[in-house]
């Protein structure tokens, strides 16, 4: 019974190839007029803005300004801590158990690497990370402002799915 109505529904969407378009299928020469010319102004635009933003250059997509605040909220926090590691069993823990890659908007993704935070505060862990991000190590930076938050799990996390904006929020940060 199953397989019979299965085959009625297959054949009632199967088009008969011997019947004329409606005149409802048929666009009109003006409706064929003006969707070729939406849609060469709609490529043309896409060129133009291609060629104009810094991120089509680059190769790489710039984080959302709202990220960038978030990341930049989170990184002067912890900047501004000064005081050690309140639970020891989570700076012991290695940056290799954060997850198991971190991606780039540039398509590139980097293992987490096997470093500890140990008994560094919140805020050497920040300038770990600007120094490293200055050195042009993305991963680690990252991973070093993911530790400046390890006591907070949903902070951390968000550090590591949004490592483009924390790259960008390091990059602004001032850390004496």
């Amino acid at each position: 019974m199953l397989a019979a109505l299965w085959v009625a529904a297959a054949q009632s969407q199967t088009p008969v190839p011997d019947q004329p378009p409606t005149a409802e299928q048929t666009p009109t020469a003006e409706q064929t007029a003006a969707s070729a010319v939406a849609q060469s102004a709609v490529a043309a635009s896409t060129e133009v803005s291609a060629a104009q933003t810094p991120e089509a250059n680059s190769g790489a997509q710039r984080p959302a300004a709202a990220d960038v605040a978030q990341a930049m909220g989170y990184l002067k926090s912890a900047a501004a801590d000064f005081t050690n590691c309140r639970h020891p069993s989570a700076c012991y823990v290695y940056f290799d158990t954060f997850g198991v890659a971190i991606p780039f908007a540039d398509g590139s993704i980097v293992p987490f690497s096997h470093v500890q935070r140990l008994t560094a505060t919140s805020r050497e862990c920040i300038k770990k990370a600007k120094a490293l991000e200055e050195e042009g190590n993305r991963s680690l930076a990252v991973q070093w402002a993911m530790a400046a938050r390890i006591e907070n799990r949903s902070i951390r996390d968000w550090l590591g799915n949004h490592p483009d904006a924390v790259l960008e929020a390091l990059r602004q940060v001032t850390v004496l």
